[in-house]
């Protein structure tokens, strides 16, 4: 494959190599000498086309500078030359290629120099590109680009008339530019392949009422069907029907200022990927009214399995039927009141988006269009191997693996870096044992690594193993295309072990940061802050029930602390890599120190010392029975436990909430219904009325354990380890755990909110938990520490934390029984 003209990303790079790519990227202009008067086009090559585009601005009162544009290279004239022609016909013929496909006709001057091999030539068209920028320059308000545009039309009228009469076959996105260029010209063999996708299942409605447009903005009839998008959104505002408009890509200065002091519009730019905002999308609608081919963000809408609401130009090309697969309207009118009616109709709005995700699969897929090619190429006496109608998959293979396993929590962090010729986030990538037993509390991302040279991609696992799995058990594999490209077995040579940790951390009213680690008790801690002056630790206590673990007190001295815009606490063994500890990075929101957020909580200080607390999950192990006879009793429960009073006497003394989403969904129905007091964390305090506490909440990792809460709490990824906080303020140092099962069974979904890739609403006793709602997806990452660090806080006072859940698979704490707990309570 060769690949000419713009010079691809070090991610895009790194995958064309993979494949086997050669790179020819356009000649390097020195731009900046046509900006100098009287200099303009003296002795060097003019820009293209394709460069000028920007200069227009600049130089559009020019004539030299159009009459560079007027010769005949001036549509190649910097990445398609007779020297590089000559050399990708050299390659060519050393490859010994059995045809040629050329992708766009903006390179169909290859063709003849390709015929002359004796092999079959193919232009694959991306649309009728004269009729396209004809169209652009009609409807262009700019008369320079308008112009521009004109020419570009007459570069793509030459090469369409003069060099795909002598291509063996010429493929079109849609049946209708099919047909255009039969009327069109001359041609041998036209045929149809339309642009390919991946389809995956379709994904849950998103219940939101969210617009979305994902575009090329620069391009001018995107830009346009942006504009017409938020004036749309205008119209909307003026009448008060709730939406957001989600404009994704780079957006042009006109967008801008269209899009400022709008509540409901919201122009995201660049993004990694624009799977999560078709995930979040209610309606995606199209106002384009110019275009040709098939407009593949449109394609990509129906596999989401979202409905679409489009102009007829914008749908043009996609053998969609209105009513059906998607709502094809006349002018902005119409499409205003098709978007109101598909927010109003979830229920049709499903309906459509279901249709178009089928018609997706059945004719964009790349299982469908590979068969379209290999028909096609066998009308040339050509053949697939094997017949395989399907994209070959490409092939993965791992560099370096590594990762940091505790045994106290058997948590194992594990990231294997990949080389691959396909990007991983477009993979399926699974971990599963070597007998294919099931692991429900691991979760599986992908990215690409950072750093010089060639860039790779990684695979990170969090994964909380049973004692019957060792990490060797692992292993991790990715699928592409129906075909499996990737098998990585774990090496529990290349993961280390974890021997300290932190604990606890505030400062002091003299300015010092004092606090707790855990150390293995025949280790000795080494706290390094920012990378050069130690802390003071102190002796460290062997826990009594658990003699192989022991805390250990610190001081760091406020004439130590370094520099103020770098705050990074280092704990390790001493003389051990620094995988056997942890990193803790001071966030500006835990410098200095904060003032109590209630009074009323700072009143509850040693309210309960010496009692034993209830803390009550809404695992599906929950019985209502249980409940009952738990009522009286001091009683943490959490979230929406109140939906459950119907079915249990069992009022909870206290009822805390630490997730965000929980809280945004139905925070105020959690403030107005709960029993007891209410405690709402979350870092800023929730718009939310009434009767409740807020908690101010610090995202820190690892999780410390607040002694404080009153002024801070740690999430630690679990409401549970916010109340067992609130409760060591309290005075508690003895738990029941109940209601904690530990298995966390969802589907990951994509969203453009992060926090909000959740989906399933099995995970608890109660019924409609989350009102399916999309929601956050457990942190191992912080759970696990967080329990572990709680255990050992409440231990070290000679305290303890017992799980008495009816079964489940949460291990981190001592085990007891249920029924033994009620009596000795």
């Amino acid at each position: 494959m060769f690949v000419l003209g713009d010079k691809p990303s070090r991610q895009d790079r790194e995958l064309l190599f993979a494949g086997g790519a050669r790179l020819l990227p356009r000649r390097l202009m020195k731009t900046a000498r046509f900006g100098r008067a009287g200099e303009f086009l003296e002795g060097i090559d003019p820009p293209g086309l394709w460069e000028s585009a920007h200069m227009l601005q600049a130089w559009g009162g020019s004539d030299r500078f159009w009459h560079g544009l007027t010769r005949p290279d001036a549509f190649h004239r910097h990445h398609l030359n007779e020297r590089r022609i000559a050399r990708i016909v050299d390659e060519v013929r050393r490859f010994g290629a059995d045809a040629a496909v050329i992708d766009d006709t903006g390179l169909s001057p290859l063709v003849p120099a390709l015929k002359a091999l004796g092999i079959p030539v193919i232009v694959s068209t991306h649309n009728l590109d004269s009729q396209l920028w004809l169209d652009i320059a009609a409807n262009a308000s700019d008369p320079h680009f308008g112009r521009w545009a004109g020419l570009v039309a007459r570069g793509f009228e030459f090469m369409e008339r003069t060099y795909l009469p002598l291509a063996d076959q010429v493929w079109a996105c849609s049946g209708i530019d099919a047909e255009r260029f039969r009327r069109a010209f001359t041609l041998r063999d036209v045929r149809v392949v339309p642009n390919a996708i991946d389809v995956l299942p379709p994904p849950p409605p998103s219940g939101t009422r969210d617009l979305v447009y994902v575009a090329q903005m620069g391009y001018r009839p995107n830009e346009d069907a942006a504009l017409r998008l938020i004036d749309l959104s205008r119209r909307f505002d003026a009448r008060r029907v709730t939406h957001t408009l989600h404009l994704v890509g780079r957006p042009t200065e006109a967008i801008k200022r269209a899009a400022e002091g709008l509540p409901n519009v919201r122009v995201h730019g660049v993004v990694p990927s624009t799977a999560p905002f078709l995930a979040m999308a209610a309606v995606v609608p199209v106002t384009l009214r110019v275009g040709g081919g098939t407009r593949i963000k449109i394609v990509e809408a129906m596999a989401a399995a979202r409905p679409v609401v489009s102009t007829a130009i914008g749908i043009e090309g996609i053998e969609a039927r209105s009513g059906e697969d998607c709502l094809i309207v006349d002018d902005d009118a119409a499409l205003e009141s098709a978007v109101e009616r598909l927010l109003d109709d979830p229920q049709e709005a499903q309906r459509i988006g279901l249709n178009g995700h089928a018609l997706a699969q059945a004719r964009y897929s790349h299982v469908a269009v590979t068969r379209q090619v290999a028909e096609h190429l066998s009308a040339l006496g050509l053949a697939l191997e094997a017949g395989d109608a399907r994209r070959p998959p490409p092939q993965a293979s791992a560099v370096a693996q590594g990762g940091r396993f505790d045994p106290t929590t058997r948590m194992l962090q594990w990231r294997v870096q990949v080389r691959a010729a396909h990007p991983l986030e477009d993979a399926e990538v699974e971990l599963a044992t070597g007998e294919d037993r099931a692991l429900y509390n691991s979760s599986v991302s992908v990215g690409w690594c950072n750093g010089p040279g060639r860039p790779l991609q990684f695979v990170d696992i969090v994964a909380v193993l049973p004692s019957s799995v060792a990490i060797e058990d692992l292993v991790i594999r990715a699928f592409a295309y129906g075909e499996q490209v990737l098998e990585v077995r774990g090496d529990g040579r290349s993961v280390t072990e974890a021997t300290t940790g932190l604990l606890a951390a505030d400062w002091q009213d003299d300015g010092r940061l004092a606090g707790l680690v855990w150390t293995r008790a025949d280790r000795a801690p080494e706290i390094v802050f920012e990378r050069q002056a130690q802390a003071a630790v102190g002796v460290a206590r062997p826990l009594p029930a658990r003699p192989g673990v022991a805390v250990a007190p610190f001081v760091l001295d406020a004439a130590d602390r370094g520099d103020p815009k770098v705050r990074r606490l280092d704990v390790r063994s001493a003389g051990a890599a620094p995988e056997t500890g942890q990193t803790f990075w001071l966030i500006d929101a835990f410098k200095g120190r904060h003032e109590t957020t209630s009074a009323r909580l700072a009143a509850l200080r040693g309210a309960h010392a010496g009692q034993t607390a209830w803390i009550i999950g809404n695992g599906p192990s929950v019985r209502t029975e249980d409940l009952d006879r738990l009522q009286g009793r001091l009683c943490f429960a959490f979230n929406r436990f109140y939906l459950a009073h119907d079915q249990t006497r069992l009022r909870p003394t206290y009822t805390v909430s630490g997730d965000r989403q929980m809280i945004e969904d139905f925070g105020q129905e959690i403030a107005d219904r709960s029993g007891g007091t209410v405690f709402l964390a979350d870092d800023r305090c929730p718009a939310v009325v009434g009767d409740y506490v807020w908690l101010r909440q610090l995202a820190l990792w690892p999780p410390l354990f607040s002694m404080r809460p009153d002024r801070w709490v740690s999430p630690g990824g679990s409401s549970l380890y916010i109340a067992l906080q609130l409760a060591w303020f309290m005075g508690i140092r003895r738990f029941y755990v109940y209601g904690a099962d530990f298995k966390f069974v969802y589907r990951r979904e994509r969203h453009a909110d992060p926090f909000r890739v959740a989906s399933g609403d099995g995970n608890h006793f109660i019924k409609n938990y989350r009102n399916n709602q999309p929601w956050c997806p457990p942190s191992f990452i912080n759970i696990c520490p967080a329990f572990h660090t709680a255990r050992t806080m409440v231990e070290s006072e000679g305290g303890w934390i017992r799980n008495v859940t009816r079964g489940g698979l949460l291990e981190m704490f001592e085990r007891g029984d249920f029924e033994q707990a009620l009596a000795d309570g």
